[in-house]
């Protein structure tokens, strides 16, 4: 974790990222097309994290971030990281990097229900 706080040292944070399964969908989607809206996406770059497979719509920014990756590969999923500013995650679990990012965890009632174990995945 000190080495990604001194690489986030490095990089502007100018991303904020999205997740859902399947993509592009969820609450996530939402807050990405109001966000949209009120034109965040000329202060920050939008990025949606997903599978290599998937093909995103139109003027929709994507990153290659789930799957096996090699060496070279997961350490520019960790630079990438330390540039994220908010994470606005729906189901797969995105680590922050970096005592400076947001994460917000949107699956449907998260935040209302008391599921310990299944936060526990979540990390901090």
């Amino acid at each position: 974790m000190i080495v990604d706080e001194l690489i986030s040292c490095f990089f502007k944070k100018d991303i904020i990222l999205f997740e859902s399964l399947p993509e592009f969908s969820g609450s996530p989607w939402m807050i990405y097309q109001e966000l949209v809206s009120r034109g965040y996406d000329k202060k920050y770059k939008l990025i949606w994290a997903v599978d290599s497979s998937v093909v995103p719509p139109l003027n929709v920014r994507n990153y290659s971030f789930f799957g096996r990756k090699r060496i070279i590969g997961k350490i520019l999923r960790r630079i990438f990281l330390s540039r994220v500013k908010i994470i606005i995650e729906n189901n797969r679990f995105i680590q922050k990097t970096s005592s400076k990012t947001f994460r917000l965890h949107a699956q449907h009632g998260a935040p209302l229900k008391n599921a310990s174990s299944y936060n526990m995945q979540i990390g901090n």
